[in-house]
């Protein structure tokens, strides 16, 4: 079995495919188009490989891979830069690759107004506006599934706390 894990969500499980047994070669490469994906109830997708599209917000890493033997022997997973190298198909080790969330820069901006007006609500003083440049960081994981990938935050300006209405 190949466990492809979510490092930056507690090693959570994204994926599991079972790799297809070649009693001639028992040693393998796996990549993500062998082998067929095993359902949430043990039952195998009939489809064969993982959907590229899966991996599109992630980061793989091949130093991060591990195989476990039945025995409880953890050993380093060994890749060839893009996929994951099997050693013996039939030794009935379990192969684990963490993927790391995909992070994209950019930019933004925020926008301040400030209006002045006397306790009445008539105008006091024309109104001033403020602009912010900031840079945010996507995650596009949390970006795919619909969730906040940033923390939004209240900007403030203590030069000028001043101009604010104090009651």
């Amino acid at each position: 079995m190949v466990n492809y894990v979510d490092e930056d969500e507690d090693n959570r499980k994204i994926i599991q495919v079972k790799v297809m047994v070649d009693p001639g070669n028992p040693h393998a490469v796996y990549g993500t188009t062998t082998g067929n994906v095993v359902n949430d109830d043990g039952s195998l997708a009939p489809e064969m490989g993982v959907s590229s599209a899966l991996f599109k917000n992630y980061n793989f890493d091949s130093s991060k891979m591990s195989e476990t033997y039945p025995d409880g022997t953890v050993e380093q997973g060994e890749s060839d830069g893009r996929f994951e190298l099997i050693r013996n198909t039939e030794a009935g080790a379990t192969y684990t690759i963490q993927l790391t969330h995909k992070i994209t820069p950019g930019e933004a901006n925020a926008t301040q107004t400030i209006n002045y007006v006397y306790a009445d609500g008539s105008p006091a003083s024309k109104s001033t506006t403020t602009s912010v440049p900031f840079t945010i960081q996507t995650d596009e994981v949390l970006k795919a599934a619909g969730q906040d990938t940033y923390t939004k935050k209240r900007w403030y300006s203590p030069a000028a706390s001043h101009l604010y209405k104090h009651e």
